[in-house]
């Protein structure tokens, strides 16, 4: 996970704090190491497009995917909607 935080940061250059943030969510919600993963890239781009706070992103991300019982391979489909939603909605 470090590895894609630091990767993302300096491809992008989000802070480090925002992006750890959201891996305090995945660990609060009981996420596994793997499964933080194959969201985090998701839900790092999904804050950086629609100026976001990544902590509040990654966690309605865990729990729309917990709450539905969902995989955290769904992490992409799920975030490429919440972006066409907050869009539509003028919230961006």
């Amino acid at each position: 996970l470090s590895d894609v935080v630091t990767e993302f940061g300096l491809q992008y250059g989000i802070a480090y704090d925002t992006a750890v943030k959201g891996l305090y969510q995945y660990a609060s919600a009981g996420v596994e190491a793997a499964e933080a993963n194959e969201m985090l890239a998701h839900t790092l781009k999904l804050s950086m497009a629609v100026q976001g706070d990544h902590e509040a992103l990654a966690k309605l991300t865990t729990q729309t995917i917990m709450g539905f019982s969902m995989e955290f391979s769904d992490a992409a489909e799920i975030t490429n909607s919440l972006c066409r939603s907050l869009f539509r909605q003028g919230k961006v």
